[in-house]
């Protein structure tokens, strides 16, 4: 099926699953970097509405889907209704996200807006181009830094690993390779042979893009027992297939999402039930090595993990775009989350630093670093949806909430109401995109809004 006005878009729940975890971080125009210091101090700092104006964040508008709901606001773009994942090349010039059964491509203009370029999906109805493997939404999309491929991870109806070759002149794709399940042991689709992988819920690119790395969440036989890990694929930037090589081994069963570092080969594995953060060191293209684990628990202690009583049980990480810092999210049951920040060492090794609490920081759908010195954090659901820009100083040592963008009425926060349900976020210069679902029916991103940079 289609993936907007008149080509009969699928009425199906997109089973979306907010991406946690950045890669490397983007080159954009907003960005957090922490410096590596013996001691720092960090205190949370709340700056006032004027303050928080001067090089923040504004709205530069919103592009929904032709099939509804209707944002009176929004101009309409063909191609986002039902939509799971979405992702900006590096070079800024395309666009892509995921609908059931297929992907949406996007030609951005300087100005940040996105118009619509091609589709293909399983059925190939137009205007789309028919592909094998794609039943159900991709619940992530990764672009390697050389613009040569595409990659999609998941679905809610058949759990596939779909790549594409991409043209760096105009960002159109070419269906490359498609691998499924090894669950139950049966064959794949039609064209999509069986993959070494149950759950593929992340997908990630290395900086140099001769890796991938996928989230693989062995649970799909819904019995409770679980072991995730992060599988090792070397790519082809040629074909753009992928040959296995290899997976990660963490410390405890995992089922967290992961982060690459932009420098120094490191790869962070998060366990958000048992709260460790495992620290795995590449191994040239061929797999990886885990170095370090780091435990939450006051209580039990896990042998092979170090012990950190206030990091807490950690939900979403954060690369820094110089690979000096990690940020985690934590969200305990009651009150407000935290931010947890660590100095990372040359071997990837982590130490922890301070935490900085901010009662707006919950349910984290997104947490992303871009490239001067900000933070970018999706928190809330529904109508009561926030966007945060975390600022730091690394003279003072000092966190601050720079700027606060609500879909309801909050103190301290400028209200746009476009920004309810806001999920994922992606960065590329001089733009900020938000991806928001409907809050009614949940049933998937159905707008784009867009922010760029003040002054």
């Amino acid at each position: 099926m289609g993936p907007g006005t008149g080509l009969g878009a699928a009425h199906e729940r997109a089973g979306m699953s907010a991406k946690t975890a950045l890669a490397t971080a983007p080159t954009g125009m907003v960005g957090l970097a922490i410096a590596v210091a013996a001691a720092i101090v960090v205190a949370v700092v709340s700056a006032p509405p004027a303050a928080a104006a001067q090089g923040g964040l504004v709205y530069a508008g919103c592009q929904s889907s032709p099939d509804g709901p209707v944002e009176p606001s929004c101009s309409q773009l063909e191609g986002l209704s039902y939509t799971g994942a979405f992702a900006v090349s590096l070079d800024g010039a395309s666009a892509y996200a995921s609908f059931p059964d297929g992907v949406s491509v996007y030609r951005r203009a300087p100005d940040g807006q996105l118009s619509f370029q091609e589709c293909l999906s399983a059925t190939g109805e137009a205007p789309c181009t028919q592909i094998p493997g794609v039943l159900g939404t991709a619940r992530d999309i990764a672009v390697p830094n050389d613009g040569r491929s595409v990659y999609l991870a998941g679905s809610s109806r058949r759990e596939t690993l779909i790549g594409f070759q991409r043209d760096p002149a105009d960002g159109t794709l070419t269906f490359s390779s498609c691998r499924a399940s090894d669950y139950g042991g049966g064959p794949g689709p039609p064209g999509c042979p069986v993959g070494p992988f149950q759950q593929a819920l992340q997908v990630e690119s290395s900086p140099n893009g001769r890796t991938i790395y996928v989230a693989d969440e062995g649970c799909a036989d819904n019995t409770g027992e679980c072991f995730a890990s992060v599988g090792v694929y070397t790519r082809d930037p040629v074909t753009s297939l992928l040959t296995p090589s290899g997976r990660s081994r963490p410390a405890t069963q995992g089922d967290g999402p992961f982060a690459v570092t932009p420098v120094g080969g490191a790869v962070y594995e998060l366990d958000s039930d048992f709260g460790t953060i495992s620290v795995h060191q590449r191994i040239g293209n061929s797999g990886l090595k885990r170095t370090q684990c780091l435990w939450p628990r006051k209580r039990r202690f896990y042998g092979p993990c170090k012990r950190v009583r206030k990091m807490g049980k950690a939900k979403a990480i954060a690369v820094g775009p110089h690979g000096s810092s990690v940020v985690t999210v934590v969200n305990p049951k009651r009150g407000a989350s935290w931010l947890t920040l660590f100095d990372r060492a040359r071997n990837g090794k982590l130490s922890f630093e301070r935490r900085a609490f901010d009662k707006r920081l919950r349910s984290v759908g997104d947490l992303r670093f871009t490239s001067d010195s900000t933070l970018i954090a999706a928190s809330g659901a529904g109508a009561d949806s926030f966007l945060l820009r975390f600022k730091v100083n690394p003279r003072r040592g000092t966190v601050a909430l720079a700027q606060c963008i609500s879909s309801a009425k909050r103190r301290g926060c400028t209200r746009l109401p476009e920004l309810r349900g806001v999920s994922e976020i992606a960065a590329r210069a001089p733009n900020l995109y938000a991806t928001v679902a409907d809050p009614a029916t949940g049933s998937g991103l159905n707008a784009v809004l867009r922010f760029r940079a003040a002054g």
